[in-house]
């Protein structure tokens, strides 16, 4: 049995009776935040990079995206995934010697929660829920735009959302088998970072005018107006918590979340 901690990584051979911590070829002890096992070898996701053995966790080797946050690790297709907080989400096609970034988004800022497989497809748990299919094209966002969804599960015919703070959500999967490739930056809202503690950033594609602010009971605690495609808000003054971001244009506007800490 395996575990990945915030104090690195422990192993059990005696069914989680007794554990024993390896450190031998870790970075000191890492943050382990996401393993796999794929085939005979063993992958940690790390906040430093992803680590493989291939020794059953006794020993370990440094495997690239060093410096980056690693949220999730999946294997499918012939293929190993590996997302990280507002860095990217990245491939590898040789079991982990070299990593491509996928360009989830083009700045890579809107964070990325965890990773799915299913049907050789690619579900992305992020600021709402996003596909790409089997030969790596964008397929569209399947929903949830205005939430952080942290987990995704298929069970019998629906595919379930676990939002951070919102509840769980469920779609049939036969709604989304013919989603369209679309350009996930028409209507995306990117904030980071997030979650923030002073000044908070968002960048979006379409001409909204005005922004507001709103807290957890719907009062509002910010407004102003936009004119460029990107805004910075200093939102040190507000209370730690959850607030609702609603961004309007002429006849249409786009909600999303972020976190103040």
């Amino acid at each position: 049995v395996y575990a990945g901690t915030s104090f690195g990584f422990f192993r059990s051979t005696n069914n989680g009776t007794n554990w024993t911590q390896i450190t031998t070829g870790l970075n000191a002890t890492p943050n382990v935040t996401a393993l796999l096992i794929n085939n005979s070898d063993l992958f940690a996701g790390t906040n430093e990079g992803i680590y493989k053995s291939t020794d059953d966790g006794l020993t370990w080797s440094q495997m690239g995206l060093q410096g980056k946050q690693v949220s999730s690790i999946v294997a499918g297709n012939n293929r190993i995934f590996a997302a990280t907080f507002n860095q990217g989400i990245y491939y590898s096609d040789d079991n982990g010697t070299n990593w491509t970034n996928l360009n989830f988004n083009s700045s890579n800022q809107i964070p990325v929660y965890s990773l799915m497989i299913y049907n050789n497809e690619l579900y992305i748990a992020s600021q709402g829920v996003h596909k790409y299919d089997s030969n790596l094209s964008y397929c569209g966002s399947i929903g949830l735009a205005d939430k952080y969804v942290c987990n995704l599960l298929v069970n019998g015919n629906s595919l379930f959302a676990g939002t951070n703070a919102d509840g769980v959500w469920q779609i049939p999967l036969a709604s989304i088998a013919a989603i369209k490739e679309t350009k996930l930056e028409e209507n995306s809202i990117e904030i980071f970072p997030n979650p923030a503690k002073e000044l908070l950033t968002l960048k979006y594609q379409q001409n909204f005018s005005s922004i507001f602010i709103y807290d957890i009971s719907g009062k509002e605690v910010y407004a102003g107006n936009l004119q460029k495609k990107s805004t910075i808000i200093d939102v040190s003054n507000l209370p730690v918590g959850i607030y609702n971001i609603t961004l309007k244009g002429t006849g249409f506007e786009r909600t999303s979340k972020f976190i103040k800490k």
